[in-house]
């Protein structure tokens, strides 16, 4: 899924929510607070800062090698020696 699938899919999460907020119903009436236009524009301004934020907060870690000699190491002393 491509970032701008992401942020429409988002977006109309943030919408469809907003939409129930809006919305006033009365008797065999309903009326909303807001355009659907406005809640539109407003969905996708918040969709792509959540993007945004989400991406920035990714950390990119990178595979990391360890050099090791293993002619260094003392593996004699590794060993335990019977006693005596």
């Amino acid at each position: 899924m491509t970032e701008a699938e992401l942020v429409a899919l988002t977006a109309e999460r943030i919408y469809i929510q907003m939409v129930g907020n809006a919305v006033v119903f009365g008797d065999n009436s309903a009326k909303m607070s807001a355009s659907p236009e406005s809640l539109a524009k407003v969905s996708f301004d918040l969709s792509q800062a959540f993007h945004k934020a989400a991406n920035s907060r990714k950390v990119v870690v990178a595979p990391t090698v360890a050099n090791f000699d293993a002619n260094m190491c003392d593996f004699d002393a590794w060993s335990v020696k019977p006693a005596g």
